[in-house]
């Protein structure tokens, strides 16, 4: 059954015609999903015994509401791999800064709260660089590719497989 779901999702791929630019967004909206909501979750919880877990479950559930986003907003959006990644990068400065500035004025701080202004800095940087790089131009979509599969059965030793295989 595996082997079933593995040629499904390569069928589906296929055909929704994925380019670079939109594979680095969904990928992007699942990393930062997942660590925003980690580093916020973890600012929040004040059960010292329980914020590790707490905040892996946050980050869990973060990442696959970041994961659908990517999937159901990317063909819309479909930006070059050049926005994403400059996207990324203001990402982590912003998480920088605002764990910097946040340790800077409190002498030190707490690391709660500094995971709390990491989170606050993330955010604020993802939307700054995102506006910034709005002007660029986007990911075209491929043009001319035409899915092609042979299914075939192969003999084993312990009996038959089903194999499929094409060009995309």
């Amino acid at each position: 059954m595996p082997r079933l779901g593995a040629i499904a999702g390569g069928v589906v791929g296929a055909l929704r015609q994925p380019t670079p630019g939109r594979v680095s967004f969904t990928l992007s909206t699942s990393l930062w999903g997942g660590l925003v909501t980690s580093f916020a979750a973890a600012a929040l919880v004040t059960d010292e015994s329980r914020r590790t877990e707490q905040a892996f479950t946050a980050g869990m559930i973060g990442y696959n509401v970041g994961l659908a986003s990517g999937l159901l907003f990317a063909p819309s959006i479909a930006p070059s791999v050049a926005r994403v990644r400059l996207v990324d990068l203001g990402g982590i400065g912003g998480g920088l800064v605002g764990a910097g500035v946040y340790t800077l004025a409190a002498g030190g701080g707490e690391s709660r709260a500094s995971l709390g202004a990491a989170s606050v800095g993330t955010i604020a940087g993802l939307v700054v660089t995102w506006w910034a790089t709005s002007d660029m131009s986007g990911d075209p979509p491929k043009q001319g590719r035409t899915l092609a599969l042979l299914p075939s059965l192969v003999r084993t030793r312990d009996g038959w497989s089903a194999t499929v295989s094409g060009e995309l």
